[in-house]
């Protein structure tokens, strides 16, 4: 009795399957049998934090490397916080930028304030901000909220002003030193 001939498809499936059979012996072969080394629960916590910091590095390529602070408390319960940070830029002069505020975008208008000293010296320099409001309720109304002191801003960039609006629409309510 005369059997078809095998077609490539299946030809291929059965050698597939005999490889697969045999590589694991092929490997205990070549390595040896090597054993695992179990990790402590802090090596295992430390590689699962490494693996998540990974992880969302590559989720948010705009942000420092994360930090991380974990503790243990004395009442049997723990603390852990993973934090990475946008990487803020430097102040450009007087105008509107986007910036972070406990983590959400804001846009404000800046104005830099300095401190000098009797000779004419800047010994402290601080910033001013008043928030862009942008209402889409109410018909549209747009203005400067009040103002807001910034020791050092977090800057995420400088924005160009919007349509209509120009730096004497600021309310400058404040003395520069």
């Amino acid at each position: 009795m005369l059997k078809a001939p095998l077609s490539r498809r299946t030809f291929l499936q059965f050698t597939a399957a005999a490889s697969a059979a045999t590589l694991p012996a092929a490997a205990e072969a070549a390595f040896g049998n090597v054993e695992s080394v179990p990790l402590t629960d802090e090596q295992a916590l430390d590689a699962c934090i490494g693996q998540l910091k990974n992880i969302l590095a590559r989720m948010h390529p705009l942000a420092e490397p994360a930090a991380h602070w974990a503790r243990s408390q004395d009442d049997g319960g723990f603390w852990f916080t993973l934090r990475a940070s946008p990487a803020f830029q430097e102040f450009d002069g007087d105008g509107l930028y986007m910036l972070s505020c406990d983590g959400y975008r804001v846009p404000y208008w800046l104005q830099a304030a300095f401190q000098k000293n009797a000779n004419g010296e800047v010994v402290n320099q601080h910033f001013w901000g008043y928030q862009w409001i942008d209402n889409p309720f109410d018909g549209g109304e747009q203005y400067f909220a009040e103002p807001r002191y910034f020791g050092e801003p977090s800057i995420i960039r400088k924005l160009d002003m919007p349509d209509g609006i120009t730096s004497d629409d600021v309310p400058f309510g404040f003395a520069r030193y």
